[in-house]
């Protein structure tokens, strides 16, 4: 545990932990499309109906 606003990390620090701050955003993001799916929660903006075929893709990939 660290104390974010006191010295903060260093860049070796940022650079060890990007790819894991990346991941869980990735995982997040495909989690709330994989409870969209399921509870059949369709999308606010038709825009977006590409992040259904992301979605898809993730699953079978």
């Amino acid at each position: 545990m660290r104390i974010l606003h006191k010295d903060g990390f260093s860049q070796q620090d940022l650079e060890m932990i990007r790819p894991v701050v990346y991941s869980n955003c990735i995982h997040s993001m495909l989690s709330i499309l994989r409870a969209m799916f399921h509870l059949q929660i369709e999308y606010a903006d038709n825009e977006r109906v590409v992040s259904r075929s992301i979605y898809r893709f993730s699953v079978v990939s």
